[in-house]
């Protein structure tokens, strides 16, 4: 019996689509799976992928909540360094803070939500170069350690198990 390897990536797919997911950020699962078959997949799919530091996909969503008086700036964004310990170099990444920085300073909104793949250290720098975001959700560590050093850190929402 053959094994078709695209076959779980689209059941996944498929099941986030009836869950009425409406973004999903790119990961290093993700990138390791390879970009450009990801990109294909997606692009049968209503679901919106996002990162503001892999190269190909929206760097941002804006949604509209709160009857459109509030406007939600979403997105993503992968640490190069795990893509090197991992062996899945992304060509093209850019650095995540100048790309948080970008974003932000471009793009009007209320609350800023950004979802990263990082290690601590890198959730921690972001926190201190890109003030002003509202939320950031962890998308690789059960706990991330509490920051005492800011005067208004945002909330770090760390992945279930």
């Amino acid at each position: 019996m053959s094994h078709d390897r695209d076959a779980a990536p689209s059941f996944i797919l498929r099941a986030l689509e009836i869950s009425g997911t409406e973004v999903i950020a790119p990961g290093v699962q993700e990138v390791a799976f390879g970009l450009e078959k990801l990109r294909q997949m997606m692009d049968k799919s209503s679901i919106q992928v996002i990162s503001a530091n892999l190269p190909g996909f929206m760097p941002y969503t804006l949604l509209s909540k709160n009857k459109g008086r509030t406007k939600v700036l979403v997105t993503s964004v992968v640490d190069p360094e795990l893509l090197i310990k991992n062996e899945s170099p992304a060509k093209g990444i850019m650095d995540p803070v100048a790309a948080l920085q970008s974003i932000q300073e471009q793009i009007p909104h209320d609350l800023f939500v950004v979802i990263m793949h990082a290690e601590p250290s890198m959730i921690s720098s972001v926190i201190e170069k890109c003030p002003g975001i509202d939320l950031i959700i962890d998308g690789m560590n059960e706990n991330f350690p509490k920051d005492e050093g800011h005067i208004n850190p945002p909330q770090v929402v760390a992945k279930m198990k």
